[in-house]
């Protein structure tokens, strides 16, 4: 079989090293998660963050508008710092997670 590789330029969507990241999750509050920033990507339901963590494992993190809005201006090689603070009401009435993002200087 032959074998097909994208133009110079081109990141695949859904590449061997994008599934094999692990997630990170936050279930409770407090939990928190440091990595290194390497890029975002779109995702189904909303923007993929990719990390490299302490021991150099590649680590996503699902976004949220939470997120994504307190991610925006990071930077790639940026150490990035989420803690989970719980889930608090929005203007709206509506539940929604909410989270504390720093970069470290």
């Amino acid at each position: 079989m032959a074998e097909f590789n994208l133009d110079t330029g081109f990141v695949p969507v859904v590449s061997e090293e994008n599934v094999q990241a692990g997630e990170v999750v936050f279930e409770k509050p407090g939990d928190s998660f440091t990595g290194v920033y390497d890029r975002s990507a779109p995702g189904q339901f909303g923007d993929v963050y990719f990390f490299i963590d302490q021991n150099s494992d590649r680590r996503i993190v699902f976004g949220s508008t939470v997120l994504a809005t307190k991610l925006k201006g990071v930077q790639p090689g940026q150490t990035v710092q989420i803690k989970y603070v719980g889930t608090q009401k929005s203007g709206t009435g509506r539940d929604y997670k909410n989270f504390l993002v720093g970069i470290k200087q």
